[in-house]
């Protein structure tokens, strides 16, 4: 059996719940080449898919852009006929293209990883008075840059 499934939250919250799936055992019941019955435990298979939402000041949006995003490769192309339905149910649009030559980057650890770029959506803003209690500039759930 399997089950396809999304994540979204608190990265290190994450981590722990998929920690926990990855400890699980199943008692399972095979038969012996005799015929006779015995139980084994098996563990479960955790296979990510994942998708991921990584907020960043929007000054650094082409740096991210060239960190983050790839070249598409074949099997994009079948996926990407979904993007555009995707990006409406978050409410996003098309990402900036990768800067080819010269391009700044923050971290090459993405080598080894197949990344298939859904798009961008830009932060809600909203100005702060002196004396609001919510004054934090970054707010889990719909974020906010402070001005």
């Amino acid at each position: 059996m399997h089950l396809f499934f999304g994540t979204r939250g608190i990265k290190q919250d994450v981590d722990n719940f998929i920690r926990d799936l990855q400890a699980q055992y199943f008692p399972l019941k095979v038969k012996n080449k005799d015929g006779s019955e015995r139980v084994v435990h098996v563990q479960g298979i955790l296979r990510p898919f994942q998708m991921w939402e990584y907020v960043f000041p929007k000054e650094y949006e082409q740096v991210v852009v060239n960190t983050i995003c790839h070249k598409p490769n074949p099997v994009h192309k079948k996926l990407s006929k979904f993007m555009p339905m995707l990006r409406k149910v978050l409410g996003a649009k098309k990402a900036l293209d990768v800067e080819e030559k010269g391009a700044k980057i923050l971290t090459s650890r993405n080598i080894n990883i197949d990344i298939l770029t859904i798009g961008k959506k830009d932060d809600k803003t909203k100005e702060i008075k002196e004396g609001d209690v919510d004054c934090h500039p970054f707010r889990v759930g719909d974020s906010f840059e402070a001005v």
